[in-house]
């Protein structure tokens, strides 16, 4: 299954469609489509830790003068060069999380000349 794109109709259901190229049904490339309804959501149990409200996934709709606002990213200094052999020409899809005393970050190096490579690095303390 490839390219799968959804449409929500007026009445609240689902429509999917997509190209496949498996079928027991046919040969080649054909266009399959699914309609599907919007399951109910349960309330989001979210205790007292904190949560980014980026997006309906836990706040499904703002009532008054409510608003997302999203401040603009500061510029400061350079967290980390992607400047070394293993990283290859490409670096990126960076994930960064504290584990007790220690910042993790996991992320993927490579490009034309080498193999893509699932990297990883770590600062203790959060010193430079």
């Amino acid at each position: 299954m490839g390219y799968p794109s959804t449409a929500q109709l007026p009445d609240g259901k689902l429509v999917t469609v997509f190209y496949a190229s498996q079928s027991p049904l046919h040969a080649g490339y054909h266009m399959g489509a699914i309609g599907w309804n919007v399951p109910a959501k349960e309330p989001v149990a979210i205790s007292g830790r904190r949560e980014l409200f980026l997006d309906n996934t836990i706040v499904e709709q703002l009532a008054g003068d409510a608003q997302r606002v999203f401040h603009r990213p500061v510029a400061r200094e350079v967290v980390i060069k992607f400047n070394q052999p293993r990283e290859g020409e490409t670096s990126g899809t960076v994930t960064v999380f504290q584990d007790g005393d220690l910042y993790r970050m996991y992320y993927r190096g490579g490009g034309h000349a080498q193999r893509d490579a699932d990297l990883y690095a770590m600062q203790f303390g959060g010193g430079k």
